[in-house]
C-alpha cells in the first residue's frame, strides 16, 4: 500500500518539452501509478498544455503500443 502524497510536476516555459512528457509519462505508469512519487498533475504555462499533452501522447503509445491491452 503505497500512503504517498499529492504529487505535482512543475514544468516551466525554458523546460526541454519532450524530456518532460516523457519522464512524466513514464513516472506515472510505472507500476500502474502505484508508487508513492507518481505525479498526479502536472502545472504547465498554458501555451505549451497542447503540444505537452500529445508529446505525452505519443511517449504511451511508444510505452504501451496501440493495444494496451496486448501489451507486455
Amino acid at each position: 500500500l503505497e500512503l504517498g502524497g499529492k504529487s505535482p510536476c512543475l514544468i516551466e516555459e525554458s523546460a526541454n518539452l519532450d524530456v518532460a512528457a516523457k519522464r512524466v509519462a513514464w513516472g506515472k505508469f510505472l507500476n500502474a501509478g502505484q508508487t508513492c512519487v507518481a505525479p498526479d498533475y502536472v502545472m504547465i504555462p498554458r501555451n505549451m498544455q497542447d503540444a505537452f499533452v500529445e508529446k505525452v501522447q505519443g511517449y504511451l503509445t511508444t510505452f504501451y503500443g496501440d493495444n494496451v491491452k496486448a501489451s507486455t
